[in-house]
């Protein structure tokens, strides 16, 4: 096999075939300088990611950044900033 075509398996093997891994992967891979080789398996990828960001954001951000993401991951359809807003128990918009 050509090396491209190694890498792309061997991204596709690290996700178990869940397409919604593969974005997590690229990022570890390009903003925490992670290896193909020492990439977690699917069941570790968004703890990895998470714990990248409190590295990168401190604790105080990283509060913030988990309940915006809980938020958005939790809805069914796209919602707009100032309900995000809304659901964050903001009175304004401040992320």
């Amino acid at each position: 096999r050509e090396p491209k075509e190694e890498l792309l398996l061997t991204i596709y093997t690290r996700s178990e075939n869940r397409f919604v891994y593969i974005k997590l992967i690229k990022e570890l891979i390009k903003n925490m300088g992670l290896s193909v080789e020492n990439l977690p398996k699917a069941d570790k990828i968004t703890e990895t990611y998470l714990n990248h960001l409190e590295q990168k954001y401190g604790s105080k951000f990283f509060q913030n950044i988990s309940n915006l993401l809980s938020v958005i991951a939790t809805q069914f359809e796209p919602m707009t900033l100032k309900e995000i807003a809304y659901m964050l128990e903001k009175e304004s918009i401040t992320f």
